[in-house]
């Protein structure tokens, strides 16, 4: 396949790109009226909840597989349950008072420690941070905020009914939220509303945004260019979503039920792996309105904390949590309130025997069906959303696997590849990669165009390409491991040939841990000699010689695998 054909089609989907949005924010007058009752109740004080007592359990779940939307295994799992009291306007005290974890390897292991609460203890503020105060690097606009219809379009989906424990029904709207314009941290999702109340009872979102990861160090331009640059990266390379739930507690207070914080890294410098983890706090036996007030023990700091302090304090946690028997008790000032936090050292916390089952490193079938239902809805709501509002890029240099940008065989030795990738318009999930690679050794030019889905159902690849590849399709011959014994060793554990023609390959999870795949290929196979030495090896001691190539039958081919 010539290079003016991959760079001409290349061409041709980079010119597309979807217009500005100029649509107001309501897609109807009933929504309007919906959310404009969410904003209004929302903004109101709380009256009915003064204080409250709660029980929560905290579970970290962390994973790695080879695949975007693989199904994959929990390699490390830690929970811990904690005691919670919160009073009005927004004071919160936190005891930590269990914990366990459990790993597949002894080397990965989990411990959780919070200088900050890790939960929403009631609604969800104008800036919208979870988890941590640093994440967004600046908070998310709130979609029911005052300003929220400036960037927000409000879209009236669905309904659904439900009947409470306590009896009666209750109708709840689902509303889609997304961004209008381009902003530095938005959200986009869904919010369910009570029909009669207004109330929020669950907020599913995925942060977007051009600035979500960190903000420039000064107004220098190219301070600006640098942060947008590493914000772009971020967004290719990771995705945190979050599902708010409330649940209604003796058929009066809306209060949190279930909170989940998720995301996915992607490394593919490492054989494209992926690193999935999911938060998830839970509420239980709920104690409302006591009138009992809390007893806070920790001084507050006399000012408030800047961006330095908070950092030392972070990095002094990073290296003091694995020490067992070390113990951390914090507070701080936050929006509305104060908050403390008491956290016993992973020792005494391991005395706790309030536990009701054992501890497994897979979620329960019916919650991990139902994070990947959540999950896939919320990545089909931000693929739908131009480049620009997600902060991801439409275009730019991009590789398949990132070990196509450089790979040392016997045939080729060193060769350096240069990829692009273009989002195609109107496909969700959908890229064109193109790459074009210059062996030292042979003196060859190669190259390959594919179009990629990776979606939630599975992940489909239609190639067309001329290249020097491996025989045997499941040869490590073009990983970087193998590339690096080629480079030290001479050891080239794949026999290759040169390809022109055209696959079609399809991978899906049918389970956790358990892929199927299957694919085609038609292709014409010649013969290719072994053009390359070892410099590295020879000056290592070793003869810089790699094996002969075997040759291979020249000729049009098919095949299949599964």
């Amino acid at each position: 396949m010539g290079a003016n054909v991959i760079v001409a089609l290349l061409s041709i989907a980079v010119g597309q790109s979807p217009p500005p949005d100029s649509a107001p924010p309501y897609t109807s007058p009933a929504v309007q009226q919906l959310v404009e009752r969410a904003m209004a109740r929302r903004h109101s004080a709380d009256s009915l909840v003064s204080d409250y007592r709660a029980r929560i359990h905290y579970r970290l779940a962390v994973g790695t597989g080879r695949r975007r939307w693989a199904q994959v295994p929990v390699s490390a799992v830690e929970e811990q349950v904690a005691d919670v009291r919160w009073q009005r306007p927004n004071d919160l005290r936190v005891d930590v008072i269990g914990r366990r974890s459990r790993s597949r390897s002894g080397w990965l292991r989990l411990s959780s420690v919070w200088d900050r609460p890790w939960f929403v203890p009631r609604g969800v503020d104008d800036s919208v941070r979870i988890f941590s105060d640093e994440f967004p690097a600046r908070g998310a606009l709130h979609p029911l905020a005052a300003t929220g219809p400036e960037w927000y379009r409000y879209t009236l989906t669905s309904g659904l009914t439900v009947t409470p424990a306590q009896g009666g029904s209750l109708r709840l709207l689902q509303v889609e939220v997304t961004p209008r314009r381009t902003g530095p941290a938005l959200i986009a999702g869904r919010m369910w509303i009570d029909s009669s109340t207004a109330v929020v009872v669950r907020l599913t979102f995925r942060y977007v945004g051009t600035g979500l990861w960190v903000v420039p160090d000064s107004a220098s331009r190219s301070d600006s260019a640098s942060a947008r640059r590493v914000n772009s990266i971020a967004n290719q390379v990771a995705s945190i979503d979050a599902d708010l739930e409330y649940a209604l507690q003796d058929g009066r207070f809306w209060m949190p039920y279930r909170q989940v914080i998720a995301g996915r890294v992607r490394i593919p410098l490492v054989s494209d792996v992926v690193i999935p983890f999911r938060a998830t706090t839970t509420f239980e036996d709920f104690e409302i309105n006591a009138g009992r007030p809390i007893a806070f023990e920790l001084p507050l700091p006399e000012a408030v904390r800047g961006p330095d302090a908070r950092r030392a304090r972070r990095d002094s946690l990073r290296t003091e949590r694995e020490d067992s028997l070390r113990s951390w008790s914090y507070a701080d000032r936050w929006a509305g309130g104060r908050y403390e936090l008491h956290r016993p050292s992973n020792h005494a916390l391991s005395r706790f025997e309030g536990w009701s089952d054992s501890l497994s490193l897979e979620s329960d079938p019916a919650d991990e069906r139902r994070h990947r239902e959540t999950e896939a809805e919320l990545a089909r709501v931000a693929e739908e959303l131009p480049g620009p509002l997600t902060g991801e890029r439409a275009h730019g240099v991009g590789y398949e696997r990132l070990t196509d940008a450089l790979r040392y065989d016997r045939v080729q030795g060193l060769s350096f590849g240069l990829g692009y990738r273009v989002r195609v318009p109107s496909a969700r999930f959908t890229d064109l990669y193109g790459s074009l690679r210059y062996g030292f050794s042979d003196e060859r030019i190669t190259g390959r165009l594919t179009l990629l889905r990776d979606a939630p159902g599975g992940r489909l690849a239609l190639s067309g390409y001329r290249d020097v590849t491996e025989v045997d399709p499941f040869s490590p011959g073009h990983g970087f491991g193998n590339t690096l014994n080629a480079l030290f060793t001479t050891h080239d554990n794949a026999d290759y040939a040169l390809m022109a023609g055209g696959s079609v390959g399809y991978e899906t999870s049918l389970a956790t841990g358990l892929d199927l795949g299957a694919g085609v290929r038609l292709d014409r196979q010649s013969s290719v000699a072994r053009e390359a030495t070892s410099e590295v090896n020879d000056f290592l001691g070793g003869s810089g010689i790699f094996p002969t190539n075997p040759p291979v039958y020249e000729g049009t081919f098919g095949g299949g695998y599964v």
